[in-house]
């Protein structure tokens, strides 16, 4: 048995495994790789498919013999259960590996219909169709690339945002994925999932050396000029290389980490000075980070008389009206005070006030709407205002209030 710890530059940990060498009595060779961990910072760099290839090219040129192989424990990454369950997926989607152990594949087909079986959104024509699928499974690959055109679930690993995935990989990054025994023999001709595993191993090598020259590129053109640039092209990557670079570096990787984010992202949507696509982006990063909807966000949105900003901000208003309604109602009465409808920008200037009626309506302010409908001056969002009035004071929805959020009657389609 033998432990492998690698180190980068600065002698800190990348990543570790255990590597056990047996010989076998009919003159086969085994190696079993266990307990294999990648340092956050350092994952999605490729170093798992390259070590893959390492250890498959070292096994065949110690041995020739045809049950000469390499085996693991798919969900043996590390103790935390996101990590494994996330090493569930990935030696399964290589393709090189067989089931070891026969219970594996009964076992896993029957914790797939548990799955389908709790997944509420799926209606039961879909589930039969998930689970005769699963009927036809050989290998970890098959399950790895179950799917149904267009049928895609909402996954969350280690806190990080939700990714829509398919079928297969849902299952296996669930907590109701067992473990499987997994076995590659390295001398035996290449079946179909082998072939397409190497070539999906090739594929995420390719991915990683492509981020790695993009993050050189940027590196050596120093760190970009705008926040969003750093948290679009930046990523975890960056990370060893700023925390190396002493207090200005460690302050990068704070933001990078997303310790100090929101505050620069205010920063950054508040600066006049800035185009306001950057100013936008910024926004968006909030938005998507659920930042607080403080007055520090509002008043340079509200002041900055661009459309693209006050359309985010009574959207973000609306999404985060349970938390702040007071401040949620101030920005939708603000925006209707200052920013009128304007012909050069007829429909989302239109659009974005009948936006923050909405988000009255949603606040059951009536007083505001009821306002709104007799001095508006343009008609569609008078007429709006109306009918949300209506449909607070009881009515039946008509109008605006009938459609769903985001949603507006064809005749404020812009023409």
């Amino acid at each position: 048995m033998l432990g492998i710890q690698l180190r980068d530059g600065m002698a800190r940990p990348v990543a570790s495994m255990m590597r056990i060498y047996r010989g076998h009595p009919d003159g086969s060779l085994e190696l079993t790789l266990a307990n294999i961990e990648v340092e956050r910072e350092y994952r999605e760099q490729g170093l798992v498919p390259r070590s893959v290839l390492a250890q498959l090219a070292e096994l065949r040129e110690r041995s020739g013999h045809p049950d000469s192989r390499l085996t693991l424990r798919a969900a043996g990454f590390t103790p935390g259960l996101a990590v494994r369950r996330y090493g569930n997926y990935v030696w399964a989607s290589y393709g090189l590996w067989e089931f070891s152990k026969p219970e594996c594949l009964p076992e896993q087909k029957a914790a797939f219909a548990r799955w389908v079986d709790g997944q509420p959104e799926l209606s039961a024509d879909l589930r039969s169709q998930l689970k005769a699928l699963s009927r036809s499974w050989q290998h970890p690959h098959d399950i790895a690339t179950t799917s149904l055109p267009g049928l895609t679930f909402q996954v969350s690993l280690d806190g990080g945002p939700p990714r829509a995935c398919e079928a297969g990989k849902a299952y296996l990054l669930s907590e109701e994925a067992p473990a499987w025994y997994g076995v590659c023999y390295v001398n035996r001709p290449a079946t179909r999932q082998a072939l397409a595993g190497l070539a999906g191993i090739e594929a995420r090598i390719a991915r990683a050396d492509r981020a790695a020259e993009q993050r050189d590129r940027l590196w050596e053109a120093g760190l970009p000029a705008t926040l969003s640039e750093i948290a679009r092209k930046g990523g975890s990557h960056w990370l060893p290389r700023l925390e190396a670079m002493g207090e200005a570096g460690q302050e990068a990787a704070r933001v990078l980490r997303g310790q100090r984010l929101p505050e620069l992202l205010v920063r950054q949507i508040a600066d006049p000075a800035l185009p306001e696509r950057e100013r936008g982006e910024a926004f968006d990063f909030y938005f998507l980070r659920q930042g607080p909807l403080t007055d520090e966000v509002t008043t340079p949105v509200l002041e900055s008389g661009s459309a693209t900003l006050t359309g985010q901000l009574v959207e973000y208003a609306y999404r985060q009206r349970g938390e702040d309604p007071a401040l949620a109602e101030r920005a939708a009465v603000t925006l209707l005070d200052r920013f009128p409808v304007h012909p050069n920008q007829l429909f989302w200037s239109r659009a974005h006030r009948i936006q923050a009626a909405r988000l009255l309506e949603a606040l059951g302010k009536t007083e505001h709407l009821e306002r709104l409908s007799a001095e508006e001056p343009d008609p569609l969002v008078r007429q709006a205002a109306a009918d949300l009035c209506h449909k607070l004071r009881g009515g039946e929805p008509r109008g605006v209030a009938a459609l769903p959020w985001g949603e507006y009657p064809p005749e404020t389609w812009p023409s």
